[in-house]
Formats: structure tokens, sequence, C-alpha cells
């Protein structure tokens, strides 16, 4: 309803926004702050091409977007070095996204990589960035795109 409401009546879009409602929905997994991310790229582009809804516009929103989705990972990941960074990748790279791990599988690999003292540290710091957040007993990275960005940047460096 949000994105129906963005599009058609402060977007003034022409037609049936569902198609871009499902690429845009589909794109942020519901995440509020990603939405955002699409909605002023959407507004300019359906002002652009005169309140159309083309496949063209579409691709030009959907690219728009993720690359403010990548600003807002940055933000939370500013503080951890590449090399953390790569550790939690490493982590995560083969968990389904939006799921789970136990504490001491990501506690191991961090002592293994930092010692025990300073992967305590970049685990609580990774709690207090949103970098992990506590699941029903385990830790997950909490936006699925989040883990998707980190995994796609960082595993394989």
């Amino acid at each position: 309803a949000v994105l129906r409401d963005w599009l058609t009546k402060d977007g003034g879009a022409k037609g049936d926004p569902t198609i871009w409602m499902d690429a845009i929905a589909q794109e942020t997994h519901g995440w509020p702050q990603h939405i955002l991310s699409y909605v002023k790229p959407a507004l300019n582009q359906l002002s652009a091409d005169k309140r159309g809804m083309t496949t063209e516009g579409l691709h030009a929103v959907l690219e728009a977007g993720r690359d403010s989705r990548s600003e807002y990972y940055e933000h939370h990941a500013h503080e951890f070095s590449s090399k953390q960074r790569r550790s939690f990748a490493k982590l995560f790279a083969n968990i389904p996204l939006g799921e789970s791990m136990d504490m001491e599988d990501i506690m191991t690999l961090l002592t293994q990589e930092y010692g025990s003292d300073k992967a305590e540290s970049i685990f609580d710091q990774a709690l207090h960035k949103g970098i992990l957040s506590r699941r029903r007993g385990d830790y997950a990275i909490p936006i699925p795109s989040m883990q998707d960005w980190l995994v796609s940047r960082y595993a394989d460096t």
C-alpha cells in the first residue's frame, strides 16, 4: 500500500503500478529503510518519464535503489576493516539468506583470525552496528540483502 501510494499519489504514475511495486518489494525484502532508497529515484523517474512507468525507467529506479542500499550497508560496516568484512562474509557465505549461526561458530573463526580479546570486541561491535543480530538464540545478519552485499563483495577477496 505504501509503494502504491508513493507511485500513484505522490508520483502521479499512469496505469497499474504493480510491476514496479513487485520489483521494488522483491529488491527490498520489505525492509522499510530500503523501500525509502527507491522512493526518491522512483518519483524522479516518473517525473522524467511524464508519469509513465516504462521498463527502462524501472531499471533506472532499481539501479539507483541498489546504489543507495550499498551506501546504507557501507555506513553500517564503515568501522570494520576489509579483513574483518571478509571474515563475516566467509562465515555467512554458505548460510541461506536470513538464516542464523551459533555464536560459538562465529567466535571460533574470529578467535582464529584475531585472538580472543579482539574477536570479542569485533563480535560486540558487529552487534552494535547491526551487522549481526540475535535471532532465536543464534546470530544472523539481520537484513538478507545486507548478507548478500557482504558475501558478494568480500567472500572471494
